[in-house]
């Protein structure tokens, strides 16, 4: 197999929408390429290095907007079936990420898929809970796939998608409405990438599933004994799970014909035996070119099946690939807006040509509005590429800003070092508070954000004129030292002179208050604004 793959070499692939499905396992990777139903190009690599993934990296630049599927067909899984207490299902969602935390390492890529509820008692909820170890050939293998301009839709693994690969298998083997599935299930898959590939379904759920690497790989007699040997280990195994009739067991195998030319079914207690090369296979599932008769290995198959579905059974993502699939719903959320918007303004410019058919008069007009929508158009293309690529990094950004810098931006940190300037010799009558929105502040605008105007009322005690004016200074100068990257000012002081020499204060000229004189002339606005530009800082 592995040379006809890299006999394929890129070749023109006809035109048409398609997409790519890398099996990942740990002897290797196998990528195919297909279109609806058929698979036009497949392609083996030993290992991530760029050496063996040279094809690869042409193949997916050759349809740089086709999606990549990542199948992992990796030793390193883990399947735990979890009952838990009948809450909501707000809150049961909560209880699942906790358990994924403390049962599965920090590193692994956890998930996890809903199987059912139970109808009676307490009202339980079942849950599959599935972890992925995360070694360096996997990392190396997703980050490959990543960092392409192609979309990545996420990480299926190969026993959990197996699911409704075998329910197909079944469909065809149980055609009519009587002749039922049985209640177990064993396919048992030889894959390139990995080795044998056992997947156990009770009911149409999974409940187990193991790899296992042939020893004599080469010899189809060792390969057929092997398989053997390991299916009645697996019965053994299934036996303390329930299994307790053979007869209730429906064994697939997908293997050569070689392997099944010596592999005896009288050696396999079970209710139904079935074996399928990759060929057979892939012509009983309308898989168009997914195995040809001298293929050995099935990876191809399963990869054309799950490749034709919509949507994994449950797609994994890494916090890395994660952003990468919330950056790309964001990307295609403003491409369909864009697009609406763009439906919208050519159905206008339809339904205005049509009124303007009967109305040669307005013509000239409707021609006019035509292009002005147009232009309007193509603006709106323009600005929709000017949208940021690294959403992330933005998002990132503004949250170390607030945190480094939380004074500018948390009124309450603001309103307490306004407090500690005021020292008790002033009472505050009116206080405003605003923030302007640092997106919206253009280049030629002010690029002050922060505005706070206090109006205070003097209760500095009974002095001299000049110590009055003085303490009533003081309170300016420690506003402008609490508030150094502020513009400071203030309305004008009590007690200065007027224009016409007279004192604007009600202090007399032995420099006593009167009683009961709180009139406007004791009271001075204080006005704080910033924090200042600061040059090659903030680019206004």
């Amino acid at each position: 197999m592995s040379e006809a793959m890299a006999a394929e070499k890129i070749k023109k692939i006809p035109g048409g929408s398609s997409s790519f499905i890398l099996m990942v396992g740990d002897e290797g990777a196998i990528l195919a390429q297909m279109q609806k139903k058929r698979v036009v190009r497949r392609l083996f690599a030993q290992s991530p290095e760029a050496v063996h993934t040279r094809a690869f990296e042409e193949a997916l630049a050759s349809a740089p907007h086709a999606s990549v599927t990542m199948l992992v067909d990796m030793m390193d899984q883990s399947y735990v079936r979890q009952t838990l207490p009948p809450v909501s299902s707000f809150s049961v969602g909560k209880i699942v990420k906790r358990r994924l935390d403390k049962d599965f390492s920090r590193n692994d890529i956890k998930g996890y898929l809903i199987l059912d509820r139970e109808k009676t008692g307490r009202r339980d909820w079942n849950y599959l809970m599935v972890s992925l170890a995360n070694p360096a050939l996997l990392q190396k293998w997703i980050s490959f796939a990543s960092e392409r301009s192609n979309p990545f839709k996420g990480i299926g693994l190969v026993p959990l998608e197996s699911q409704p690969f075998i329910a197909a298998i079944s469909q065809t083997l149980h055609k009519s409405k009587d002749d039922k599935p049985l209640e177990w299930q064993i396919l048992v898959s030889h894959h390139k990438v990995g080795g044998f590939r056992q997947v156990v379904l009770r009911n149409g759920k999974l409940v187990f599933t193991r790899m296992a690497q042939p020893i004599g790989e080469s010899n189809p007699e060792v390969i057929a004994g092997n398989i053997e040997q390991e299916m009645i280990n697996t019965q053994e195994y299934l036996k303390r799970m329930g299994l307790t009739d053979p007869t209730t067991l429906c064994v697939i195998i997908l293997a050569s014909s070689e392997i099944k030319a010596v592999l005896d079914p009288k050696n396999i207690k079970a209710g139904e035996f079935h074996f399928f090369t990759p060929d057979e296979m892939a012509d009983r599932m309308g898989l168009v070119d997914a195995a040809f008769p001298e293929d050995h290995f099935g990876d191809v198959v399963i990869s054309a099946f799950i490749g034709r579905r919509r949507k994994l059974t449950l797609a994994l993502h890494t916090p890395y690939t994660s952003k990468l699939n919330m950056l790309s719903l964001y990307i295609k959320g403003v491409r369909a807006t864009a697009a609406l918007i763009a439906l919208g303004i050519i159905g206008w410019m339809g339904m205005t040509f049509w009124d303007a058919l009967g109305a040669q008069s307005d013509t000239a007009d409707i021609l006019t509005k035509q292009k002005g929508l147009k232009t309007q158009l193509e603006t709106i293309k323009v600005q929709a590429k000017t949208l940021p690529k690294q959403i992330d990094m933005y998002t990132d950004i503004t949250t170390l800003t607030k945190a480094f810098y939380k004074q500018r931006y948390d009124a309450l940190v603001f309103v307490k070092t306004f407090t500690n300037a005021l020292q008790d010799t002033a009472l505050v009558q009116n206080y405003h508070w605003s923030i302007s929105d640092t997106l919206l502040i253009k280049r030629d605008k002010d690029p002050r954000q922060i505005l706070a105007e206090v109006d205070l009322r003097l209760t500095i005690p009974q002095q001299p004129h000049d110590q009055y004016i003085a303490s009533a200074q003081d309170l300016i100068s420690r506003f402008k030292t609490t508030f150094p990257e502020y513009d400071v000012t203030h309305s004008e002081i009590p007690g200065l002179l007027s224009d016409t020499k007279e004192l604007r204060t009600n202090i007399d000229e032995h420099g006593s208050t009167p009683e009961g004189a709180t009139s406007a002339v004791d009271t001075i606005k204080i006005t704080v604004k910033g924090p200042q530009a600061q040059a090659g800082k903030n680019g206004h």
